[in-house]
């Protein structure tokens, strides 16, 4: 995890805070921990502990303020080690506290524990070994043997160093930071993590969140021995709500209740966890009410994102293949919205911060508010590795197609097309396949812009035309390389990570970055022979007859694009022509006409082209191979479930067909774009990780969307320009220039004949990806 958990929390991490200990464990907070006592304060605790006298759990512990710990690592005639020695110290401490309050000891009672100290908890989520000095568990979890006692049993965690200085304190920094995100991965009700640093007789609290990270001042456990004794009292006798944990939820061994709209969902399993830190922290349940399944998302959103996904997904309603809410809520702690600024709101009101007031200001300026948030969706689904045949697999990826024309049609972007947002699912259970659902609308965007004639960016269509292309390509590439057969079967003595997929992954690269993962994929797909022989070479035999799909989506997507202006000029006008003509005008157009239309869509940047016909010629390729496929197959094999645990869930609520969609009159005005010196635009790879298919904490830094809203009479061009160059300035090599059909209604599938497999390319060939579209 190292360092890129560091930089993961870095614009998000507020350390030397006054006054944190005293508003994460108030005296408020402290109380609901002691029964029967209206309101108990730490000072009269502390007061307590120093007056009490006297033999067994009573004896005196602290000399008179402000004295020291009395006996505190002082002698050791059990041979304990430094971290035994602290964990039984403030155990008698809480034994002590419980005699003086007549609180009962149960198995519900917290104690510290420092049998990790040399080993990992068992079952890590993640693959890492992490040893947690001292930690806090319930006492009947503490006397669990070894192997029954994982991370989601720890409650908080304490890490010790003998002295203080800077490297010391780094380095207890930095393993708190990576217990707190396997706490995080291993405890999917958890909202946050609190922890604590002891480096000699000073201590330093912590509380980890998904904004990142704030650390208190750093204090003398003797001179300030109240201050102390908030944090173990806090530790001991806090309630669950108070350390942590989400009282919506009830999770024990994967099962329980989340509670959405005052219903209780039963959770049938748990469908995913994030397993970053700072970030929407996504968890992903497989849940029942009534009898019928749905799945629950519950995340922490950024409330400066202008398009939240139960947005989105409410304007995309009726549209087929995109996931339907059925609850909606925001998360609330008692009656306050559960949010991250809970404990950041005092920030600015401090002392300390005045002092320091350029530095913080600066880190204010970047740090987010995240809001809790879920959405109840249906219908559940698998991921699309687990396809009976490849008819149905063929037949999801159309659906897919289709998909992101709606959604260009509704003016969406989705922007996170990978294998992990394409499930199938069972809806018809008359049909023998599943459809493709396109889920997580976390990064999506909307491009309306109303009251405007006229735009000066790329279309709709060819941004998520762009996107589609990013994700084609390497779906229809990884799943034959990495897999035997259907049903999720992994290939036998198959090196992924040498393979030419394995690559575009940045897997042999110490540190990939986006920019050397789309130089290999442009070398990949951008030559013919090197993409037949290094990509459809090695797939695995079961996928060969997909070999003259790919080919021909490789003629649509991979234009020669012509270098004569006056050629190029020729050719958009005759595409112009033919996107203005009714079917019935094509089917009475002469095979030269035709063959015009085929040579210019070669000339013609993908771009330039009516984004319409591209999208019909995607859907002619793949109904001609499932008609191949029928023919040489037969008739799909019903469909197997399999029990893929890294399957993903969506929901589709009652769908309206694709055509019923596309006719839906429009209330808003379509824009036409233009955008010039933008290479890749807005296919910049937002989730910050080198591989298309395996996505990694997604960033949400606001400059990552555009505001649409800044200037409503500015076109989307100007907009989307300023947009690329803040996230990845474009070469001055490629100017685009895109015009979109003017024909209403659904578009008519090309006529264009589909070229030869075999072809030669021509010298001249020009990949798309030169014109920015991602791979």
């Amino acid at each position: 995890m190292g360092d890129v958990l560091l930089r993961e929390v870095e614009n998000g991490k507020f350390d030397d805070v006054p006054d944190l200990v005293e508003s994460i464990f108030s005296d408020a907070i402290i109380s609901r921990g002691f029964p029967g006592a209206a309101r108990v304060s730490v000072s009269d605790i502390l007061t307590k502990v120093q007056g009490s006298d006297g033999p067994g759990s009573h004896r005196k512990m602290i000399d008179a303020f402000p004295g020291a710990w009395v006996q505190w690592l002082a002698n050791n005639p059990g041979g304990l080690s430094r971290e035994e020695q602290i964990a039984d110290y403030m155990n008698k401490m809480g034994d002590k506290i419980r005699g003086l309050y007549s609180i009962p000891s149960n198995e519900d009672s917290h104690v510290f524990s420092a049998r990790f100290r040399n080993k990992q908890p068992a079952n890590p989520p993640v693959s890492c070994v992490r040893k947690p000095d001292i930690c806090v568990l319930n006492s009947a979890i503490s006397d669990l043997p070894d192997g029954k006692v994982n991370w989601e049993h720890l409650r908080a965690v304490v890490e010790h160093k003998e002295s203080l200085n800077p490297v010391a304190f780094q380095a207890a920094y930095e393993e708190l930071l990576n217990y707190a995100r396997l706490i995080f991965a291993s405890q999917p009700n958890r909202r946050f993590v609190l922890g604590m640093a002891i480096l000699g007789d000073y201590a330093t609290f912590f509380y980890f969140d998904r904004a990142g990270v704030i650390s208190s001042d750093r204090f003398h456990i003797h001179e300030n021995p109240e201050k102390f004794l908030r944090v173990i009292v806090g530790f001991l006798f806090a309630s669950n709500t108070d350390l942590g944990y989400d009282p919506t939820i009830v999770l024990k061994d994967g099962k329980g209740f989340v509670t959405v709209k005052d219903k209780k969902y039963e959770i049938e399993r748990i469908i995913y966890v994030e397993s970053s830190l700072r970030g929407r922290g996504t968890v992903c349940y497989l849940a029942i009410l009534d009898g019928k399944k749905y799945v629950i998302k519950d995340s922490w959103v950024d409330i400066s994102r202008q398009s939240p996904e139960h947005q989105i997904l409410k304007q995309l309603r009726g549209v087929a293949g995109v996931p339907t809410i059925a609850a909606y809520e925001v998360v609330k702690i008692g009656m306050e919205k559960d949010t991250t600024k809970r404990f950041r709101k005092f920030l600015k009101k401090t002392k300390f911060f005045n002092a320091r007031e350029l530095v913080w200001r600066r880190i204010l300026a970047k740090a987010e508010n995240r809001e809790h948030r879920r959405i109840v969706m249906t219908p559940y689904g698998d991921s699309l590795e687990t396809f009976s045949s490849l008819i149905e697999l063929v037949s999801g990826i159309r659906d897919l197609v289709l998909i992101v024309r709606d959604l260009a049609d509704n003016d969406i972007l989705h922007r996170d097309l990978s294998l992990r947002n394409v499930i199938l699912a069972k809806l018809d259970e008359s049909s023998p396949l599943r459809r493709a659902f396109l889920i997580d609308y976390d990064l999506a965007i909307n491009f309306i812009i109303q009251n405007s004639r006229t735009a000066k960016g790329p279309s709709n269509g060819y941004l998520c035309l762009s996107w589609l292309l990013s994700f084609l390509i390497p779906t229809q590439m990884v799943i034959p390389k990495s897999l035997m057969r259907p049903n999720n079967e992994e290939r036998k003595n198959f090196n992924f990570a040498a393979s030419e997929i394995g690559r575009w992954a940045g897997l042999d690269m110490d540190n990939a970055n986006l920019e050397d993962i789309q130089m290999r994929k442009e070398k990949s797909v951008n030559n013919l022979p090197r993409f037949k022989s290094n990509v459809l070479g090695q797939f695995s035999p079961y996928f060969k007859d997909l070999h003259p799909c790919l080919l021909a989506m490789h003629e649509v997507l991979f234009t020669r694009q012509a270098q004569n202006s006056k050629r190029l000029g020729r050719g958009k006008a005759v595409l112009d022509a033919w996107a203005a003509m009714s079917k019935e005008e094509r089917d009475l157009a002469s095979d030269d006409f035709k063959e015009k239309v085929s040579e210019a869509k070669e000339d013609v940047p993908l771009s330039d082209q009516h984004q319409d016909e591209v999208f019909s010629d995607l859907v002619k390729i793949l109904d001609d191979t499932l008609d191949d496929l029928s023919k040489k197959h037969g008739s799909p094999p019903p469909v197997t479930v399999v029990n893929n645990p890294s399957a993903f869930a969506i929901d589709a609520a009652a769908e309206s067909p694709a055509v019923a969609a596309r006719k839906k009159k429009r209330t808003v005005v379509r824009k036409v774009a233009k955008v010039e010196d933008a290479e890749n635009p807005l296919g910049i790879g937002e989730s910050g990780n080198a591989d298309n298919g395996m996505r990694g904490a997604a960033s949400e830094d606001p400059r990552l969307e555009p505001n649409l809203d800044e200037k409503p009479n500015v076109g989307v061009g100007r907009v989307l320009r300023s947009f690329v160059k803040k996230t990845n300035p474009p070469p001055p090599s490629v100017r685009n220039s895109t015009r979109r059909s003017a024909r209403s209604g659904p578009p008519e599938q090309s006529s264009r004949r589909l070229r030869s497999a075999t072809k030669p390319s021509g010298s001249k060939r020009a990949s798309s990806l030169n014109s920015g579209m991602p791979l």
